[in-house]
């Protein structure tokens, strides 16, 4: 990913005198951050995992663990909770403020398939279960 977002930057830097809208280089960089804040992490944290095998170890432990599996589930759930109110929030602000219309009915279709994701996860639990 870290690879990819650099070349997103390169394509950006190339294209920018190009003679295309200024949004299609603030997408390309805006990807670029985005997969390089994903990736860069995820590199360091082998990095120091293949420098300090006990780390790893540390590690693999504290993933497979019931609790800290639990207090990731609690977690995830608050924050998509978070997620869903900050999204009706934004709605009903975009609406307050006159935004252009695709702009409340997109947090409206986030809010709906947020709510629909969370349905359907439920049913497949249940069925697990």
């Amino acid at each position: 990913m870290l690879a990819v977002s650099l070349g997103f930057v390169a394509v950006a830097f190339l294209l920018r005198n190009a003679g295309l809208p200024y949004r299609v280089n603030a997408a390309l960089f805006g990807m670029a951050t985005t997969l390089s804040c994903v990736s860069l992490p995820r590199l360091l944290s082998l990095w120091s995992e293949s420098t300090s095998p006990s780390e790893a170890r540390r590690n693999r432990i504290e993933a497979s663990d019931e609790r800290n599996a639990a207090l990731r589930n609690r977690a995830g759930a608050l924050s998509g909770n978070l997620l869903q109110w900050s999204l009706l929030a934004l709605l009903w602000l975009s609406v307050g403020l006159n935004a252009p219309l695709w702009v409340p009915v997109l947090f409206g279709c986030l809010f709906a398939a947020k709510a629909l994701l969370e349905a359907l996860l439920l049913c497949r639990f249940q069925k697990e279960m």
